[in-house]
């Protein structure tokens, strides 16, 4: 055998080993491994570059010990038709994991509790919530579902649920890449590297907890509250270009680092810089005011650091009379 068939050889040989062994890793990897956005299944990558992932639609599935539906556009909840019917007042609901309602099924979400709340407030009339939150989304998300799905359904109101983690940079891992979108193993490499670079990041600039996370996100960092003020800036202009009003609206922060809503919430300088942004279309609702006139309990009102069905309760019910002060719905109006 001639030395360049030998070479050819090894080289094929080689090739062939490698490639078998990647095999072998794909096939162990979506035997065995899954990140975290994608236990239960629930989601899937989008072909909106700055989304990274959406859910499935059309689930009817238990995920970590709650009952998920989406319907056939991709959203929790029910079916709803794209053009909206006559006498039908139509929000949408945008959010993280707070407003999908992580923990929760969906009878305790607070786009359903809102949604049941005016119908009781209106009767004469229809309203429809759709909840366009997903987990993990941050307002640049937040603001691309808006402009390629929410508007489809031609709302009459946008409300924004709003976290204090939302100024925090997507997750990258479903970058419109080949192997990342198609190989389980690839992602596995994509995963590993962002975690290295976030725990690099925050050891840093000495973040050990969450209020130095928060801190780092409104403060510290150059760009991530100057791009989520933007983003809501840009939803404010979306909004009222077409006549639909926007509201912002804050979810009280029930982290470890919250011993109360009074003296013991240190997050009170993002509730105002939130309540500064400057822009006719925007409408800030901050529920943590009647958290504080009522005194509550923090441990009776969250499961983990996410809020239960009694505090979901209590936003809904000052969301919507924030709506009626302002004067949003005219029907509430005519309620009272």
């Amino acid at each position: 055998m001639s030395r360049n068939k030998r070479i050819i050889m090894v080289v094929c040989m080689n090739a062939i080993v490698i490639l078998s062994l990647f095999i072998l890793l794909e096939v162990c990897f979506r035997l065995f491994w899954r990140m975290k956005v994608l236990e239960g299944e629930i989601y899937q990558a989008s072909k909106w570059k700055v989304l990274r992932y959406e859910l499935k639609p059309k689930l009817d599935t238990m995920y970590q010990g709650y009952h998920v539906i989406t319907n056939s556009c991709g959203f929790r909840g029910r079916e709803y038709a794209i053009q909206k019917p006559e006498n039908v007042y139509r929000i949408v609901f945008l959010g993280d994991s707070v407003g999908f309602g992580r923990h929760l099924d969906a009878s305790d979400t607070l786009a359903v509790l809102i949604e049941n709340l005016l119908k009781r407030e209106c009767p004469q009339k229809t309203f429809e919530v759709l909840n366009f939150a997903v987990e993990g989304y941050n307002t640049q998300q937040e603001l691309e579902v808006l402009k390629e799905k929410a508007l489809l359904f031609n709302p009459d109101l946008v409300i924004l649920d709003y976290c204090f983690n939302d100024p925090e940079a997507p997750e990258f891992y479903f970058k419109k890449n080949f192997f990342i979108r198609h190989s389980q193993f690839a992602k596995y490499i994509a995963y590993c590297i962002k975690k290295r670079k976030v725990k690099a990041e925050r050891k840093r600039v000495g973040i050990e907890s969450i209020s130095d996370d928060f801190k780092y996100l409104y403060k510290d960092c150059s760009d991530c509250w100057p791009n989520t003020k933007s983003a809501l800036l840009k939803m404010a202009d979306i909004t009222a270009e077409r006549n639909i009003r926007m509201v912002l609206l804050m979810n009280p922060e029930m982290s470890e680092d919250v011993k109360d809503f009074r003296d013991g919430y240190p997050y009170g300088y993002i509730n105002d810089m939130l309540k500064g942004l400057s822009h006719k279309n925007i409408i800030v609702i901050d529920p943590i005011e009647e958290f504080r006139d009522r005194n509550l309990n923090k441990i009776d009102m969250n499961v983990g650091s996410y809020p239960n069905r009694k505090a979901n309760d209590i936003i809904a019910e000052y969301t919507v009379n924030k709506l009626r002060e302002n004067k949003i719905i005219s029907c509430l109006q005519e309620a009272e």
